[in-house]
């Protein structure tokens, strides 16, 4: 499709004459019907800043009016071998369906899976039965698509903001009486109370830097398994608060990997590696089948681990952040 196409496509799903769009654009009344019928007509590009001002008035992404235009099976080819060579695609035939398959746990996709992900929920909610689709829910489907990641966005930053209000006062609370954690052995200690708490933990990293964070539920998170565990993930937020204070640019990233949306926090400092290393150990541990003698062996690892790698989270934060 092209992008006169595109434009032509929104402005007919808004129900606005050729004159209506160009107005909302800035066009004056004498010419808008005319730009608009160039660019529809693909007689005339858009330039960038005629295009942001379209995407605008038309409520969609800036994306949604690409130049990218699929128009042949061998455009669709080129761009399905790009596909499994940049994404790791793989390309199957079952009873009669061909499908293309993208690795759920290839962390270097992670963010094109919850895009899919979200996709796939949306058009479930939108479209429940595509083949009797109403005109209207066509609409709503079509429209959604065209600011897909306006919406992605808006949904993401909503849910930590809920997050960050449902915490705000158990974590001023927290501040209180908090003493923030001396070394990174603490902060391993506290994600450990935390998943006895009953959080879902997993740890991951992320970019050339390979950035170690902490992955939690969001549903966990709006609703703790009791009121320690709410107490505790306080705390840990508390802790983030204090590592950017002293010059660690923690941030976040919102995922739908799976069935349930997380939030992972990222931590950008190389030696907080070690907690992610220990906490993988324990989620390993809580895996197994416990009797004494397991139970006893990791107890003595962990605490030996503990006592050998440790250091001073103002010192290593100094270092590693506020060169």
């Amino acid at each position: 499709m092209t992008v006169g196409e595109k434009i032509r496509k929104y402005r007919m799903l808004k129900g606005w004459t050729q004159k209506e769009l160009g107005l909302k654009v800035g066009f004056s009344a004498a010419t808008a019907d005319s730009r608009i019928r160039k660019y529809e007509s693909d007689a005339m590009a858009p330039k960038a800043d005629i295009r942001t001002k379209l995407a605008n008035a038309l409520g969609v992404d800036l994306s949604a009016l690409s130049d990218v235009n699929v128009s042949s099976y061998e455009d669709v080819m080129q761009v399905l071998f790009q596909f499994e060579d940049d994404l790791g695609m793989e390309i199957d035939k079952k009873d009669g369906q061909t499908y293309l398959i993208f690795n759920d746990n290839n962390t270097g996709i992670r963010t094109l899976i919850t895009y899919m992900n979200m996709w796939r929920n949306q058009k479930k909610a939108l479209l429940p039965k595509p083949e009797n689709a109403s005109k209207d829910q066509m609409n709503a489907y079509e429209a959604w698509k065209a600011r897909f990641a306006g919406n992605t966005a808006d949904y993401f930053s909503g849910k930590e903001k809920e997050i960050n209000e449902h915490y705000r006062l158990p974590v001023k609370e927290v501040l209180k009486t908090h003493t923030y954690a001396r070394t990174t052995a603490d902060i391993t200690l506290l994600l450990r109370k935390i998943i006895e708490a009953g959080f879902t933990v997993s740890t991951t990293y992320i970019g050339p830097l390979s950035v170690p964070g902490f992955t939690f539920v969001v549903n966990e998170l709006l609703t703790p398994p009791s009121s320690d565990a709410e107490t505790l993930f306080a705390r840990f937020l508390a802790e983030l608060g204090h590592f950017s204070d002293l010059g660690a640019k923690t941030y976040t990233e919102m995922q739908m990997t799976g069935k349930s949306l997380t939030i992972t926090y990222f931590i950008p400092v190389t030696s907080f590696s070690v907690i992610k290393s220990q906490i993988d150990d324990l989620l390993k541990y809580l895996k197994t089948e416990e009797n004494d003698f397991t139970r006893d062996t990791f107890e003595m690892m962990f605490e030996d681990g503990l006592k050998t790698n440790y250091n001073n989270i103002e010192d290593e934060i100094r270092f590693y952040c506020n060169k």
